[in-house]
């Protein structure tokens, strides 16, 4: 369940453990339905001096033409979640 109500499935693509790995969201329901068909995810791992660097990279696919002028504003909302969540994650690897 989103926080908009919406729902997706996610599905893992691909594990290259410990480095990365993929995922497709889809059969999404709700506000985003109208603009995204699909996302395409990535989430990698690299280390840096005694820590690790963690990357997360998307990619939307739009439902038709009209949602384009719309995708700025879902990438922009996208990239607001992606910020959240990479700083809860950043808290939460610390306290380990």
């Amino acid at each position: 369940m989103l926080a908009d109500g919406g729902r997706l499935r996610a599905t893992l693509t691909s594990v290259d453990r410990p480095n990365s790995y993929s995922y497709l969201l889809d059969e999404i329901e709700g506000p985003l339905w109208h603009f995204v068909r699909t996302v395409d995810g990535v989430w990698t791992i690299t280390r840096e001096g005694a820590g690790a660097r963690i990357g997360w990279a998307w990619t939307f696919y739009r439902r038709a033409s009209p949602a384009r002028l719309t995708m700025s504003v879902i990438g922009r909302m996208w990239k607001g979640c992606a910020d959240r969540a990479l700083i809860e994650l950043e808290t939460i690897l610390m306290r380990a």
